[in-house]
């Protein structure tokens, strides 16, 4: 049987886990089974652990109509409530993050080519000859319609006004203290920030510190940051600071 393309990773001793214990008798099984499915739907969507109320409640959703499931799970601390938004607060310390996907992705993709390289070198050489001067090309051609280009393409059919200039505004901030343009993996947790609303001061703080840290993925590392204060008070450099070592020593 083939390998799953995707899957998640659940704890042997959930059944254990103190939030886990707390829920109660009458919802226990039903609630576990909704906070895996979660899991997986995050998984799924690539959002790093982060929901909307409707995909899990909602008439088309994982439990139609079981809102006191969500705060049965709100309660013990598995999960947590922003207006329309659910997040799962340590999902990326089990779950890989929607950048080591799209990086295992590449690995897999590039794997299955050189399977073939053997048997079609002539053909993959003179694909790539003609694919890199295209690319070069039409590189050349686009450079100076990059900004325009990109701040055209972030308004989604979905995205209200307000989400899509807080989109390209947080990008600027990822820009700023990245050094870099973000990814497509990293665009989708922009706009989570920006659906959840944190501010450009915080944002920028958890970047900063992703950077000092030298995190593989600035994304999910920030992401981590600005979960961990979703309470606001992690709002200042020194804010995120607190809170980050907080979390990575066991406080928070």
């Amino acid at each position: 049987m083939a390998a799953p393309s995707q899957y998640i990773r659940v704890d042997s001793a959930l059944a254990a886990n103190g939030k886990v214990l707390e829920i109660s008798d009458e919802m226990y099984l039903e609630a576990v089974g909704i906070y895996v499915l979660m899991l997986g739907h995050c998984d799924l969507t690539n959002t790093d652990g982060t929901l909307t109320k409707k995909a899990v409640t909602g008439a088309r959703g994982i439990a139609p109509g079981r809102d006191d499931l969500l705060d049965e799970l709100k309660r013990v601390g598995l999960i947590k409530t922003r207006g329309a938004n659910i997040t799962i607060p340590d999902y990326l310390e089990w779950q890989r993050s929607a950048d080591e996907k799209i990086s295992a992705s590449e690995r897999a993709r590039r794997a299955a080519r050189a399977k073939y390289c053997k048997t079609d070198a002539e053909t993959d050489a003179e694909t790539d000859a003609e694919t890199d001067a295209e690319t070069d090309a039409e590189l050349a051609s686009k450079q100076g319609e990059l900004v325009e280009q990109r701040e055209q393409a972030s308004t989604r059919a979905d995205e209200t006004p307000q989400n899509a200039a807080r989109f390209i505004a947080i990008t600027k901030v990822w820009e700023r203290v990245v050094g870099a343009v973000p990814s497509e993996a990293a665009k989708r947790t922009l706009r989570a920030w920006a659906e959840m609303g944190y501010s450009d001061t915080a944002i920028a703080s958890a970047l900063k510190r992703a950077r000092e840290a030298k995190a593989r993925s600035p994304a999910a590392y920030a992401t981590a940051i600005l979960r961990s204060g979703d309470d606001g008070e992690a709002v200042t450099f020194d804010g995120v600071r607190v809170s980050d070592l907080a979390r990575y020593d066991g406080i928070a």
